[in-house]
């Protein structure tokens, strides 16, 4: 009788319809790493670094829909550092 039941178990599981996948909308088509958020009043800001360019910022006021704001802090230019981000040659 057990057999039964856990068989019937088991195809019931197989018939069930998979969730769907969820995928995070924040930063859609952004490229950055070390992301951050910050809420400040009505708007977020987005914080990130990237292939050495930079510190970039993004702000929003719905964490979908993103407006670039530019650098927070630009390359930077000293002799023998190509990334502000750790030591990379």
């Amino acid at each position: 009788m057990k057999n039964i039941i856990l068989i019937l178990c088991i195809f019931y599981l197989h018939d069930l319809p998979a969730q769907n996948t969820y995928t995070n909308p924040i930063g859609d088509g952004i490229m950055i790493a070390d992301p951050f958020v910050l809420n400040h009043g009505n708007e977020y800001f987005l914080y990130g670094t990237n292939a050495g360019d930079g510190f970039k910022a993004w702000k929003s006021t719905d964490l979908v829909h993103w407006d670039s704001i530019g650098y927070v802090i630009e390359e930077m230019k000293i002799h023998g550092v190509k990334s502000p981000f750790g030591p990379r040659k």
